[in-house]
């Protein structure tokens, strides 16, 4: 038993520096532990580089386990495989000023100012404010607004 332990220590750090090499700022685990939003285009490296479509790599400090979640896989480590699609906060008392982030961005169009334009908050544990209430919204000079009018 105490062999198959000694083994997998060993084979862990091993695969570590395999992956990052031997310096020790290396070994922290919100280095290692990375997030990318993959793009399904983003796959191919040509199309990445050209377009931008993968969003990070970013580094996660979570795990599945742990509030700020960052699931990853056992069989292929540290690279993170899950997470949050948003994270929103919530003061019931006052429905109109609700913090809300999405990992990446609201737009899923790659040429959209707003595809990727969360990723940073998101990462850093931020958040935007949304607001619910009507005629706040109509009233408030520093909000853009579209206003779509049928059959114009």
């Amino acid at each position: 038993m105490e062999d198959i332990i000694k083994l997998s220590v060993f084979e862990g750090i091993n695969a570590v520096f395999k992956k990052y090499g031997h310096k020790k700022e290396n070994m922290v685990w919100g280095k290692v532990h990375t997030l990318t939003h993959p793009h399904l285009l983003g796959r191919a490296p040509l199309l990445n580089k050209i377009f931008g479509l993968n969003v990070g790599p970013f580094f996660s400090g979570g795990s599945d386990k742990t509030v700020r979640a960052g699931g990853f896989s056992y069989l292929d480590p540290f690279d993170q495989t899950a997470g949050a699609s948003m994270r929103r906060i919530v003061d019931f008392t006052n429905l109109d000023e609700i913090d809300f982030i999405l990992p990446t961005g609201q737009s899923g169009h790659p040429h959209s100012p707003h595809y990727k334009d969360q990723a940073n908050l998101y990462n850093q544990g931020k958040y935007k404010t949304t607001y619910f209430n009507e005629e706040l919204i109509k009233e408030e000079k520093g909000f853009r607004k579209l206003t779509i009018k049928p059959g114009q």
